[in-house]
C-alpha cells in the first residue's frame, strides 16, 4: 500500500512528502527513482537503510566511518541526498 510519509527535511526544513511503500511490518521502502526525484537536500538514516536493505547500524556505522556524506543535528545524522545519489549512481557505494 503507498502512503506518503515525511522522510526528509529540504532547506528550508519543511519536511518533503515522497511517496513510499510501507511494508506488513511496519518498514518503509523507497526506490532509487523516488529518491532521486526527491527535492529533499537530507535524508534519514532509516531511509537509506531501506534503500540499500541494510540495517540502520550499518549506515551509522558508514556515516562514522566516513563513507556516506552526512550531517549532523544535535543527536541526528542525516545524510545528504544529491551526494548519495551521486554515489549510488557511480557505483563508488557498493
Amino acid at each position: 500500500m503507498g502512503v506518503r510519509l515525511p522522510i526528509a527535511a529540504n532547506g528550508s526544513g519543511a519536511a518533503v512528502l515522497v511517496s513510499v511503500v510501507e511494508t506488513p511490518d511496519g518498514r518503509v521502502r523507497v526506490t532509487l527513482d523516488e529518491l532521486r526525484a526527491s527535492t529533499a537536500t537530507v535524508v534519514s538514516v532509516a531511509i537509506v537503510a531501506s534503500l540499500l536493505g541494510v540495517n540502520e547500524r550499518t549506515v551509522r556505522r558508514a556515516c562514522d566511518d566516513g563513507q556516506l556524506p552526512i550531517v549532523r543535528v544535535g543527536t541526528r545524522t542525516l545524510i545528504v541526498r544529491e551526494r548519495l545519489v551521486s554515489l549510488l549512481m557511480s557505483g563508488e557505494l557498493v
